[in-house]
């Protein structure tokens, strides 16, 4: 995906939003602008209660996003919305592993294949559980990472 920056010798532009912050209709205006000022990718953070390998901003913007905007199923609705909305616009999905565990991992990566690009926490589980998922998802080729 950042190969043809690499190649070109380019910075690509990659913010981050807490998804659902301070609201749906606030993440979508934000996302707004972020593409017309040229994100190449859009990272979604999927909101979590125990954000604590984040930073004390992320903390709290996704703390106080979980009530009201806590589910990956909403994440995916949000995804599906940019995607229409700006069809050329990569989506990178960061989340912590609890979320995928409660959606359920073929439910997950089935809905993850069709709507973003994968990016995972690597703190957020150990390294050989994580890569062992890795790999299955990877074999049946259900997600894609970099």
């Amino acid at each position: 995906m950042l190969e043809e920056f690499k190649k070109s010798k380019q910075t690509a532009f990659i913010p981050y939003l807490v998804a659902g912050y301070p609201s749906l209709e606030d993440t979508l205006r934000m996302a707004d602008i972020l593409v017309a000022q040229g994100a190449d990718v859009l990272e979604l953070g999927v909101p979590y209660s125990d954000a604590l390998a984040d930073g004390p901003v992320i903390q709290k913007a996704s703390e106080s996003t979980v009530e009201t905007f806590g589910s990956l199923q909403q994440v995916f609705e949000l995804s599906q919305v940019l995607k229409k909305k700006y069809p050329a616009l990569r989506l990178v999905l960061f989340s912590y592993f609890n979320p995928l565990l409660k959606m359920g991992l073929p439910q997950f990566a089935a809905q993850a294949k069709r709507r973003v690009w994968m990016l995972f926490s690597p703190w957020t589980f150990r390294r050989k559980k994580r890569v062992i998922i890795f790999s299955a998802l990877r074999q049946k080729n259900w997600v894609r990472f970099f």
